[in-house]
């Protein structure tokens, strides 16, 4: 079975690449980078915390007199209005993201397969093809090798070797 019936030509994905790099090099004068420990603890706008934000953003707009004077309802209600959008960049790179991943998963598992059948073929030829056998000794390598980390990670495991 083949997951990938049809490729894209290298022009859409070049495309996708340039455009990629394009967005990326526009946002760079908006973008921030927060170091992993910076990030661990942060107390940030979070899934499901959209609605309390939302409330004391509308609150604070219509009791502004309560407010500080160094304190602009204005400026919350922007930076939500900019959290939205943001949001809804990130669900599209995800989605984008997501398809990527998905049909590169099935072309890795369709690849797989072209190898396990060629493979099949070639062990059978190689019986009788001299050359052939000295080439699919890199082949036997790789096998081997795999095997091998195999067993390795299933003693790391403390799993018993069959």
């Amino acid at each position: 079975m083949n997951y990938v019936s049809k490729y894209a030509d290298s022009g859409v994905l070049d495309g996708i690449d340039s455009e990629m790099d394009r967005q990326l090099s526009t946002f760079d004068a908006y973008r921030i980078s927060l170091p992993d420990e910076q990030k661990v603890g942060l107390r940030s706008l979070a899934e499901g915390r959209e609605g309390i934000v939302n409330t004391v953003c509308r609150i604070a707009g219509n009791f502004t007199e309560c407010l500080p004077r160094n304190e602009d309802p204005a400026e919350m209600k922007k930076a939500l209005e900019y959290w939205g959008h943001l949001t809804a960049v990130i669900q599209k790179v995800d989605k984008l993201k997501e398809a990527l991943e998905d049909t590169q998963a099935g072309l890795g598992a369709d690849l797989m397969g072209m190898t396990d059948r060629f493979t099949n073929h070639l062990q059978t030829a190689r019986k009788s093809n001299n050359n052939l056998d000295l080439a699919m000794r890199q082949v036997d390598e790789f096998n081997q090798k795999f095997v091998n980390e195999g067993l390795k990670k299933a003693d790391d495991n403390g799993q018993a070797n069959a």
